[in-house]
């Protein structure tokens, strides 16, 4: 009632529809999500793979773990983090955690490390030799990430020395801003002010709406002017609100966010040999900030020019150009008045001919594609 209410009813200000017409039963629901697992991992005994899954990539927060108003208090309970450790031991090589919450592991940096109670490091039993651990936990969308070998906190992708500054600068100001009066409730709820790899995070309010949206409103307008002061011209930070998050984050070339979980993805696969381009994985989100993870890993699978075709495919059919007439090959070679009729029909031929040998070598790239595609399972909360 409260989605209809929210996104579908007459005054709604964003329209929005179920994918289905009516909300599957749980028990539906995960059996096909169960279907398509099956699917994915393939006969993997016969194979000769050990377990059915390379990898598992996945959000934390709305995907395995509940959202919390406070997000320091948003601790893994047990039985969570036993059943992704089941998971994660007999099902899948790898298994990555990537969040756009820090990673913590570090005084006044609490993260990610301190939230999640799965064991850090496995002893063989009876031997008490210590193996690695079952997840591999990575903050800031994958730019900071735990190793077990080291037992240290590493970076996937060196910060520049004059963005590290800025960010380090943004903490400092907003924190300061912060301790004004009348501010200080910002820092205890939802994700409160979290110092992160390459970003800034600070609440302005929690899912439940705790502070009234004019008095939410003037602590975000008092962000802002901190980023104008620290960054006049605009060239330098970027600033997204979510509704209850302000995020904070250096510029790259373009204007774009400077890094992305999809960035995060491509780091790690580099930095610990996920090998992601061999499959079978898995790939979970719940927002927009997840999907991409999805495209990354399909690009890793599938190459960079077919994930390209078909985005472009995407946006046509959201633009309605689905239905579009094509395009005339060589328009200016019609009307070329230096050109005989045999000519111009010869070389239309030949013109041709070319298009659908490029044709039949895109539909043969994209047979291989789609059966790398078969081996990525994405299971997305909504």
């Amino acid at each position: 009632e409260q989605h209809e209410e929210r996104f579908c009813g007459p005054d709604a200000l964003i329209k929005l529809q179920w994918v289905e017409k009516e909300i599957p039963p749980w028990e539906v629901s995960v059996g096909e999500a169960l279907s398509v697992l099956s699917r994915v991992a393939g006969a993997w005994r016969a194979e000769g793979r050990v377990k059915p899954f390379r990898n598992f990539i996945t959000d934390r927060d709305g995907t395995t773990n509940n959202y919390c108003d406070r997000y320091a208090s948003s601790v893994q309970s047990a039985y969570n983090a036993a059943w992704l450790s089941h998971f994660a031991l007999e099902c899948v090589d790898n298994a990555v955690f990537i969040t756009a919450a820090p990673l913590g592991g570090r005084p006044s940096a609490e993260g990610l490390m301190e939230l999640c109670v799965a064991p850090r490091r496995l002893f063989s039993q009876g031997e008490g030799v210590a193996q690695k651990g079952l997840f591999t936990y990575t903050g800031s969308k994958g730019r900071e990430y735990y190793s077990d070998a080291t037992q240290q906190l590493l970076e996937s992708e060196e910060l520049p020395k004059e963005q590290r500054e800025l960010v380090e600068e943004l903490h400092r100001r907003i924190l300061a801003l912060c301790q004004q009066p009348g501010n200080t409730k910002f820092l205890g709820i939802g994700s409160g002010l979290q110092r992160k790899f390459g970003e800034v995070t600070m609440a302005r309010n929690d899912p439940a709406g705790t502070v009234p949206d004019p008095e939410s409103r003037r602590f975000m307008a008092a962000v802002r002017r901190v980023k104008e002061e620290l960054d006049p011209d605009g060239t330098g930070l970027d600033l997204h609100d979510t509704g209850t998050d302000m995020e904070l984050y250096p510029r790259a070339i373009g204007g774009r966010a400077s890094f992305d979980k999809g960035d995060g993805v491509e780091r790690l696969d580099k930095k610990l040999g996920l090998h992601v381009s061999d499959g079978p994985n898995i790939v979970c989100g719940d927002t927009g900030s997840d999907l991409p993870m999805i495209v990354s890993v399909l690009r890793l699978m599938c190459g960079d020019r077919m994930v390209e075709l078909w985005q472009e495919r995407l946006r046509k059919e959201e633009e309605a150009d689905a239905d579009e007439p094509p395009e005339v090959i060589d328009e200016e070679l019609q009307d070329d008045p230096l050109l005989s009729a045999e000519e111009r029909e010869q070389r239309l031929r030949i013109a041709n001919e070319e298009a659908e040998r490029k044709a039949r070598e895109e539909e043969e790239l994209e047979q291989l594609a789609r059966q790398s595609a078969s081996q990525l399972a994405v299971l997305f909360v909504v």
